[in-house]
C-alpha cells in the first residue's frame, strides 16, 4: 500500500470507530443544559440489544445519547434518555470472573425509539441509525495487532442566547499495542505512543477497543499518562455479566 491508501484505510477505520461510537451527554435536571459526557456502543446479546458504557461513567443523573437530528421548535439536538425508560446497571460482583467490574449497560428497544422519532414532524435532520455490534466476545486481544478508539468526546461547552450549547471534536489512538499483561484488576494493558493527557481523554471511557476488522475487544476504562497506558475492560466478560444480572432480576 502506498501513502494514499494507507491513509483512507486509516481514516475508514476511525470513521466507522466514531460511528460505533455513541455520544452520551449528561444533563442537568434545572435547564437540561450539558454538563458532561461519556461514550458507549450498541451491543447485540441473545437476541436483545444492550447500550454498553463504563460503570464509573453513566452511573447516575440524567444522561441522554445523542442524535444527529434536531428539534426544529426547540433549536436542540433530538436526544434519547438513558434516565426513565432505560436500565443502567453498574455493579461489582463476586461471581464475576474477574476481580472489580467497571460496567454499566441497558437493554433496550431501538425500535420503539425510531419509531418514535420518525413520527415526530419537529425533527428534522439526518436519522439516527445506529450500529450495532453484533461480533464475537470470547477473544483476547493480540500482542503484534494495532487497536484503535475513536470518539466524539473532546467537548467546548459555552453559553450563547441564554443558553447552554455542547460542541464536540473527536480525539483517537491509531497505534494501541495490547502489551500482553493485565492489571491487577483483570483490565487489558494497551500501550499508545504518547499519552497526551487525562483531559484530552476525558469523555471517551465507555468507548469500545476495536482492531482492523471492526471486531470489539475491550471497553475504554481507564489511563495511566506515566506509563503511556490505556486500560480496557474485557468485551468477553461482559454477556456473563449480563446473564447474572438479569437472572438476579427474576423472581
Amino acid at each position: 500500500m502506498d501513502e494514499s491508501e494507507i491513509t483512507k484505510a486509516a481514516t475508514d477505520l476511525i470513521n466507522h470507530c466514531l460511528a460505533l461510537t455513541l455520544r452520551l451527554t449528561c444533563l442537568k435536571k434545572v435547564d437540561r443544559s450539558p454538563a458532561g459526557v461519556a461514550s458507549g456502543f450498541l451491543m447485540s446479546l441473545e437476541g436483545s440489544t444492550y447500550l454498553i458504557s463504563a460503570g464509573h461513567a453513566p452511573n447516575e443523573g440524567g444522561w441522554v445519547i445523542e442524535t444527529d437530528m434536531v428539534i426544529e421548535s426547540e433549536c436542540r439536538t433530538a436526544c434519547i434518555p438513558v434516565n426513565g425508560a432505560w436500565i443502567i446497571k453498574s455493579f461489582t460482583l463476586g461471581k464475576s470472573e474477574l476481580e472489580s467490574v467497571d460496567v454499566s449497560w441497558a437493554k433496550i428497544d431501538l425500535e420503539a425509539f425510531q419509531k418514535g422519532v420518525s413520527g415526530n414532524k419537529n425533527m428534522s435532520g439526518k436519522p439516527f441509525e445506529f450500529l450495532t455490534y453484533q461480533g464475537t466476545f470470547g477473544e483476547t486481544p493480540q500482542t503484534e495487532t494495532p487497536y484503535i478508539y475513536a470518539s466524539q468526546n473532546r467537548v467546548v461547552i459555552f453559553e450563547a442566547l441564554g443558553k447552554r450549547h455542547l460542541e464536540r471534536e473527536p480525539s483517537y489512538e491509531l497505534e494501541m499495542k495490547y502489551t500482553g499483561r493485565k492489571t491487577k484488576h483483570g483490565l487489558y494493558v494497551f500501550s499508545i505512543p504518547e499519552h497526551k493527557g487525562h483531559p484530552h481523554y476525558k469523555g471517551v471511557s465507555g468507548s469500545p477497543i476495536i482492531d482492523p476488522t471492526g471486531q470489539i475487544f475491550a471497553i475504554l476504562v481507564g489511563g495511566c499518562e506515566i506509563s503511556s497506558e490505556l486500560y480496557g475492560y474485557p468485551l468477553w466478560d461482559v454477556p456473563n455479566l449480563i446473564r447474572i444480572s438479569e437472572e438476579s432480576l427474576k423472581p
